[in-house]
């Protein structure tokens, strides 16, 4: 609001104010309810500025006001004129951060993602519909970057992931400003160092930066669940094919275990078997049947040696 003092002449009698607004390319006479610009002349007279109209942005528009006196308008000696000009601003620059700009705020939203089983499937967000922009038309000013990933060590502790580390390298935005995340079997612990993902909560944190410089914080979460957790392991009845062997009979040897079947899967064609570390063991009640078995239990085939002499 803008206060304007005019010597009053009680002796030359009454004085008009005509305020005009746009004064030089179509000058517009303003009064109380007028808008952007209002003004009111029943008490001191005071100018008030408002506007939500972002076509305005960057416009230098001209007010004038006239002081005359209502009696004597023959010369010009009888009236004065003062001009000024008024620059229209973004609000954007401010967002956030000027508390005297009426509804402009900026803040953030934390997300969570669908869980995941390092099943390989990617998750997408747009990282700028987690963050509320007023005015609206702000929304395109603002800049977002993630700025850290921390999750599992791997030994019951946390850490910050940094460089090329996985999945420190997720931690990019696309040009839409799109989180992506992903998880497949390479990166299942011990299956390649160079990708190693423990399973756990995996914490981004995106940071969005006003044109004046001012930033927003928000997370967004991402579970990775171990898939060889709680599980059901099913095995066909162990048989022996023929089922009666002849003392040092060699061509007995070699009986091949059947195979074992996980379930359920974690996402076809990828199966448990693609993540989880299997062990074979087997007991015989029979200790004089049990001394001519020899178990093998090789990375590619898990057999028995059947000899007794």
């Amino acid at each position: 609001m803008i206060s304007v003092n005019v010597p009053y002449n009680t002796v030359c009698g009454n004085i008009v104010y005509v305020v005009e607004y746009d004064s030089v390319d179509a000058p517009v006479a303003i009064g109380t309810s007028s808008t952007p610009l209002s003004y009111d002349s029943t008490s001191a007279p005071n100018f008030s500025l408002y506007s939500d109209d972002e076509n305005l942005i960057g416009e230098v528009v001209p007010y004038k006001m006239t002081v005359k006196f209502t009696d004597y308008q023959q010369t010009t000696a009888s009236k004065y004129e003062s001009s000024e000009n008024i620059s229209y601003i973004s609000p954007c620059q401010h967002v956030g951060e000027d508390d005297n700009l009426a509804y402009t705020s900026f803040t953030g939203t934390a997300y969570t993602f669908p869980h995941d089983k390092y099943s390989g499937n990617e998750e997408s967000i747009q990282v700028s519909d987690r963050f509320t922009v007023t005015p609206d038309f702000c929304e395109e000013t603002i800049t977002y970057a993630c700025i850290s990933v921390t999750g599992p060590d791997g030994a019951g502790g946390t850490k910050t992931f940094t460089g090329t580390e996985y999945p420190n390298t997720l931690c990019t935005l696309d040009d839409e400003d799109n989180l992506k995340v992903q998880a497949g079997p390479n990166n299942y612990v011990n299956q390649d160092a160079a990708f190693n993902m423990p399973p756990g909560t995996y914490t981004y944190t995106i940071e969005g930066t006003t044109l004046g410089g001012d930033t927003v914080t928000t997370t967004f979460t991402w579970t990775v669940i171990d898939p060889c957790v709680g599980q059901t392991l099913t095995m066909p009845a162990l048989v022996l094919s023929p089922s009666e062997y002849t003392i040092n009979d060699i061509a007995q040897t070699n009986k091949v275990l059947p195979t074992v079947a996980v379930a359920p899967s974690v996402a076809a064609p990828q199966s448990l078997s693609d993540f989880c570390t299997l062990t074979y063991t087997f007991t015989v009640a029979n200790p004089v049947i049990n001394a001519c078995l020899d178990y093998s239990n090789s990375p590619t085939t898990k057999k028995f040696d059947i000899s007794c002499d």
